[in-house]
């Protein structure tokens, strides 16, 4: 307890300094500065022990900004626009023009099988004119030397002996060489013949006929047989020669006529043939 009491003791004379903190000792009350002057540099305050301390003041008065309140006017709306817009200008459709074009002329369709036509005459001057037609060296469309025909007969004209029924005819096709193709047969014939009988009909028509098979032909219902007249084999024309002028004729060399896989027209030799 001693050393405690002690302790205290030292401790509240260390705190006082060389001052005695009696009793009779008196605080001095708070007071407020005597006075504030806003525009001295210096400002004087009373200490807790009375002691008037002088403080250094602000160096210039502060002066409080001044706030420019807003325009009590009222802002000056613009009046609004109306925006007027001018509809496009129209204009009236052209007016309707009519073509005065003359109609197309009618066009007659050409008639499929030339001939089928009733008017229909052979094609060329004479039984003997008919020229080379196809690939084979003989007048007329071939013949079948070659073996470059079946048992159906393309259409073209082909020489040769015919029989004619009620729906078809039949025929036995004969090759008719001419100038180059008929030399070896008028040289061959020459060799067991007289010069005249050889060139008889000259070596333009030479008629060979290495077999006698027989091809069928339907007939057209426009089919028609005509006879070459005796006066310079020719084609009568439409109407005549519709019978044979001599004995025998219907033996003769016949051109036949096949277009549309049928036999059309049959002009058969004249007597002289």
């Amino acid at each position: 307890m001693t050393l405690v009491a002690s302790a205290v003791a030292f401790a509240l004379i260390g705190c006082s300094g060389s001052s005695t903190l009696s009793s009779e000792s008196t605080l001095a009350p708070l007071e407020r500065p005597s006075s504030t002057d806003a525009t001295t540099s210096t400002v004087t305050v009373t200490t807790l022990a009375g002691v008037a301390t002088t403080l250094p003041g602000p160096s210039a008065t502060m002066t409080p900004p001044t706030l420019n309140p807003g325009s009590t006017t009222p802002a000056t709306v613009a009046p609004e626009t109306t925006l007027v817009t001018t509809p496009p200008e129209t204009t009236s459709p052209p007016a309707e023009t009519t073509a005065t074009t003359d109609p197309p002329a009618p066009t007659v369709a050409p008639t499929a099988c030339q001939s089928c036509r009733a008017d229909y005459a052979f094609a060329y001057a004479s039984f003997f004119a008919v020229p080379q037609l196809g690939t084979e060296p003989v007048r007329g469309t071939g013949c079948g030397a070659n073996s470059s025909i079946g048992e159906v007969i393309p259409d073209g004209i082909w020489d040769g002996h015919i029989t004619v029924g009620p729906s078809s005819l039949k025929i036995d096709l004969q090759c008719v060489y001419y100038g180059a193709s008929a030399a070896p047969y008028v040289a061959r014939c020459e060799q067991t013949a007289d010069a005249d009988t050889c060139l008889e009909y000259g070596d333009d028509f030479w008629i060979v006929n290495n077999s006698t098979r027989m091809r069928t032909v339907p007939l057209d219902p426009s089919f028609r047989r005509r006879y070459a007249s005796s006066d310079g084999c020719v084609d009568p024309g439409p109407g005549r020669g519709a019978s044979s002028d001599s004995a025998g004729a219907d033996e003769m060399d016949s051109w036949v006529v096949i277009e549309g896989g049928k036999a059309t027209f049959v002009l058969t030799s004249c007597v002289y043939g």
